[in-house]
């Protein structure tokens, strides 16, 4: 029983540990588009408390008119637009927007005016080249929620605004019957240096060439790996590192050398090979002249020997003259 509930509360430090790092990681991002320069399509003239560049002061505490945090476009318009410039091509991860309440509770009237928004981030300031990121659709029948967390993990300088009220269309009972922008803040967020995922959530790794910094989405590090490790996130040893351009033509050159070294050594080898078998059949020329000058010598020599001895037989042979005289006198 007692490792049981010891168990239970180990699981228990684990899952507030994890809840504690996701609250830090998320405290941890930072607004891009505070403070930077915006355009709007449908300004109040002569409102300067209206202004576009509201929605991005970093204010939203009174979400009223009246309370000069946001940005409210002018009536009667069929569409309606802004954007920010973020000043550079980001990595974002998600965008928050905080719509006019009139510090109603919600929901109130102003959620016709925002709803069927599109949310588009583009690298230009047209959103035809953009990426959306969201349509504001309700599958059902109510009205959106002026609070919005839109996960849009794309690059990108401009988020625009857009929103439309066409003539000749039909729009759900609940849309207002003009477009609006009424924003009081819209923030985009990136992960901070050394973080990617979604919501922030996984370390770069520490094996990246450039310590730390890898891309916002897949982890794939900055500038490679170090010497040693592998992969996209340089996670995976390396078995043998990398040759680079100086060792590449050092293996060339080696390769060279020895190729060179093989080629002297047969040349060598054959050279030899030659002198050698040449020696060998002078060698055997000689040995065979002299083995035909000896039995040719003794070819010359046997036969006198031969007709020596057939001339001695020969002469042992005849009938000896004294014994013919003796016998004659007998």
């Amino acid at each position: 029983m007692g490792l049981k509930a010891d168990h239970v509360q180990a699981m228990w430090r684990i899952l507030i540990l994890e809840v504690y790092l996701h609250i830090q990681c998320l405290n941890a991002l930072e607004n891009l588009a505070l403070g930077k320069p915006v355009w709007e399509g449908q300004p109040w003239e002569g409102l300067e408390d209206w202004r576009g560049d509201k929605a991005v002061d970093g204010l939203y505490d009174d979400r009223s008119a009246a309370g000069g945090q946001c940005v409210i476009s002018e009536n009667g318009r069929r569409t309606a637009t802004w954007r920010v410039d973020l000043g550079s091509v980001v990595s974002i991860s998600h965008i928050d927007i905080y719509f006019r309440t009139d510090n109603h509770p919600r929901p109130t009237a102003y959620t016709s005016r925002m709803a069927g928004f599109f949310l588009y981030v583009s690298n230009t300031t047209s959103k035809e080249d953009g990426h959306l990121c969201f349509h504001e659709i309700q599958r059902v029948k109510g009205t959106p929620s002026e609070d919005q967390r839109i996960n849009c993990s794309v690059h990108g300088r401009y988020v625009i605004y857009y929103n439309e009220r066409l003539p000749n269309v039909s729009y759900p009972s609940y849309y207002s019957s003009f477009a609006h922008y009424e924003l009081c803040e819209l923030e985009v967020y990136e992960c901070p240096p050394g973080f990617y995922g979604n919501d922030c959530l996984y370390n770069c790794s520490q094996n990246c060439n450039v310590t730390r910094r890898c891309d916002r989405f897949t982890g794939k590090c900055e500038g490679g790996c170090k010497p040693g490790w592998t992969g996209a996130t340089c996670y995976q040893k390396q078995t043998q590192a990398p040759l680079s351009c100086d060792n590449n033509n050092f293996s060339v050159l080696s390769i060279v050398v020895s190729v060179v070294i093989v080629l002297a050594g047969s040349v060598m080898n054959y050279v030899f090979w030659k002198k050698r078998n040449a020696a060998q059949t002078s060698q055997k020329r000689h040995t065979e002249e002299f083995v035909t000058e000896n039995v040719t010598l003794r070819q010359t020599t046997n036969p006198e020997d031969n007709s020596a001895q057939y001339t001695e037989l020969q002469e042992v042979g005849k009938p000896n003259t004294y014994e013919d005289l003796h016998t004659y006198s007998n």
